[in-house]
């Protein structure tokens, strides 16, 4: 709770900050789209009100303005929050803060000639370094003659995304004992970090029988999924696009798993992770490799 107060309280100082500057009305003052990240003084205080009330609304806040300048939804408002989608639980903000925001796109409002439309993205992060991407799309209209005087939102819509990057780890487990951790009802993935962790063998592996485990600390949209494949570097053979998978993918909370047992036999051995979505117009094309880890050298 006090982290949410002490974030609560950055974003009113920045919104009082830029009212203070209003040079303001300069909307080039904002980072353009895909190439900076704009300090808050330097950005027209209607865009941090609006981005604080992006911000409270994925937390679930009933107050979209709290302590800074009044924030309410039209009367023919249109909120979609798509933060997983399908069956998969919302995910919950909890303990996470704003680690930075990067806009994309700015344009006039569609609803009224004082008002703004962007879209961007919101990257949280919590105390155990796990991070959530969110998108957001928000077209609001000021509700007066100065900012001070609140907005009115009449779309708000948001996204969970996943990084250009994303940090992937993998590990090597006993096979036995590594098998019994995906069958447990897991609801936090640094408990599943921490239970990997504890019975992983150092790379690289000469023989026995084993289970790898990818992990990622990047939450993901629902139905992106991390898969691992192995492969015979001596015999160069690559898995096609389009093969089937041999492990098993789920995801703790929004964070992704995949599992695959391999056998050590000496021969020397890489395994490539793949990050796949169902977004993708083409299924078997809808995935990248995102981490390479060697898993056995030729003795």
């Amino acid at each position: 709770m006090r982290r949410l107060l002490a974030l609560a309280g950055a974003l009113i100082a920045l919104q009082s900050a830029a009212h203070a500057a209003r040079a303001a009305d300069d909307v080039y003052a904002i980072a353009l789209p895909g190439r900076q990240d704009g300090t808050p003084p330097a950005v027209a205080p209607d865009i941090v009100t609006a981005i604080a009330a992006t911000v409270r609304a994925l937390r679930g806040e009933p107050d979209l303005g709290k302590a800074g300048a009044p924030v309410a939804l039209a009367p023919e408002a249109r909120v979609v929050a798509a933060d997983r989608g399908g069956d998969a639980p919302a995910f919950s903000y909890e303990g996470y803060v704003v680690a930075g925001v990067r806009l994309h796109w700015l344009e006039p409002s569609a609803y009224g000639p004082k008002g703004r439309r962007l879209s961007g993205i919101v990257q949280f992060v919590n105390a155990a370094a796990l991070r959530a991407e969110t998108a957001f799309l928000i077209d609001y209209t000021e509700s007066g003659q100065d900012a001070g005087n609140g907005l009115a939102i009449h779309q708000l819509q948001t996204m969970a995304v996943a990084p250009t990057a994303p940090r992937v780890v993998l590990q090597a487990l006993p096979r036995g004992a590594g098998e019994m951790l995906p069958k447990a009802r897991w609801n936090d993935i640094g408990a599943f970090m921490e239970a990997t962790q504890a019975l992983r063998k150092p790379l690289p592996l000469t023989h026995d029988e084993w289970l790898l485990v990818a992990l990622s600390s990047d939450r993901m949209p629902a139905g992106d999924r991390l898969e691992i494949h192995v492969v015979d570097t001596a015999a160069g053979k690559q898995p096609p696009p389009g093969a089937p998978y041999a492990g098993s993918s789920f995801d703790i909370g929004g964070f992704p798993v995949a599992a695959v047992p391999w056998t050590a036999s000496g021969r020397p051995a890489v395994a490539n992770i793949f990050l796949r979505t169902d977004m993708h117009p083409e299924k078997t094309a809808g995935r990248r490799l995102v981490a390479s880890q060697p898993l056995s050298a030729e003795r």
